[in-house]
């Protein structure tokens, strides 16, 4: 995109400081609406966001994406462990469960800017967000019916004044 230097390192933080500043929101909704349903919603958007990055004609509009790219994220990675701690009543298999998750995103953290330089350089970097979009829609299919939001006479409510100070809070930091 002959974009500078400074406005490339934008595409990586545009990501990160919806994703870490939301994280605590996106937990806070999947126990409002439903881990499933924030999950696909997540996954989903992810997926939109991925194409809409692909297809960026402009290093401002590829920041924005990515940034959407975040705010999805946001919603579906808290749900990961909230859904591997709902499918499996065992102790032991839902230890087994988070286990694998933890050694599978640690892996995936190291392998994954690996495999985008690489594909940058044999294919191009249009290609990464290429590759992300079936992953995410494959997700969003696979995982279970969606739940329905806690009916309790104790609805979890939603700490507005707590979210946006820890939002504000984090993207300061």
């Amino acid at each position: 995109l002959d974009a500078p230097a400074a406005s490339i390192s934008w595409v990586v933080d545009a990501y990160t400081l919806p994703l870490a500043s939301l994280l605590l929101l996106g937990g806070s909704l999947g126990d409002r609406w439903g881990a499933e349903r924030l999950f696909r919603l997540g996954a989903v958007g992810f997926a939109a966001a991925s194409v809409a990055c692909a297809l960026s004609p402009t290093i401002g509009t590829l920041v924005a994406f990515r940034a959407a790219q975040g705010v999805f994220a946001a919603m579906l990675l808290p749900m990961v462990l909230a859904l591997a701690g709902k499918s499996f009543d065992d102790p032991r298999h839902r230890s087994t469960a988070v286990n694998l998750l933890t050694v599978f995103g640690g892996a995936g953290m190291a392998v994954g800017p690996v495999l985008g330089g690489l594909l940058t350089d044999t294919i191009g970097w249009r290609s990464v967000f290429w590759l992300t979009t079936p992953v995410a829609i494959a997700a969003a299919l696979l995982v279970g019916a969606a739940d329905e939001p806690r009916t309790t006479r104790h609805r979890v409510r939603l700490d507005v004044a707590g979210q946006v100070t820890g939002t504000i809070g984090l993207v300061a930091l």
